[in-house]
């Protein structure tokens, strides 16, 4: 699998200008519903993750509007440019969590993963690195976003993920028929 880490430092991100990402919803194989909740992919990946945070008694992360909203426009970049990374076409990640609004935290962290077919791939994938692990049971976060792109056969990897993770649980992304928030 290939996938990358970041573990942001504590203090508040850069903002600047030139940070412009696609809203674009429109990329083959995205999973949304009419009233903006979040797909089931999305959820099956926050599942699979609060599973892995209960065996080892870290709190269940709740769903971030923000951290979800930062998460998926980080997965469509990364599907536009067809590339796994933390900086993509001179954007880097961590002052896209404040252009979506998260900005008061202690801290935040992000996977990226890319190729995988199924939330339960990514997931193992990201529990078998040890820098993924670490960022996916921290502790010290309390909620998550996840961002997932199907960009059909135009991407190198074709499925682009995106786990974004803070300290702060701020307003929570409606979920669609019984999921959790």
């Amino acid at each position: 699998m290939k996938s990358c880490l970041l573990d942001a430092p504590v203090e508040r991100p850069p903002q600047g200008p030139g940070i412009v990402i696609s809203d674009d919803r429109d990329l083959p194989g995205r999973r949304r519903h009419e009233d903006g909740c979040r797909g089931t992919i999305e959820r099956d990946v926050q599942r699979l993750i609060n599973d892995e945070r209960e065996k080892v008694g870290a709190r269940r992360l709740r769903s971030s509007r923000t951290l979800t909203a930062s998460a998926e426009a980080w997965s469509r970049l990364m599907a536009e440019h067809a590339t796994i990374a933390h900086v993509v076409d001179g954007i880097e990640a961590l002052p896209e969590f404040a252009r979506h609004g998260y900005s008061r935290y202690a801290g935040i962290g992000q996977n990226c993963a890319g190729g995988q077919v199924t939330p339960a791939e990514v997931v193992a994938g990201w529990m078998a690195s040890p820098g993924h692990r670490s960022t996916m049971l921290n502790p010290l976060y309390r909620a998550c976003g996840v961002g997932y792109v199907d960009a059909g056969d135009d991407g190198a990897w074709r499925r682009y993920w995106t786990l974004n993770v803070g300290s702060v649980a701020d307003g929570v992304a409606p979920l669609c028929k019984g999921g959790e928030a």
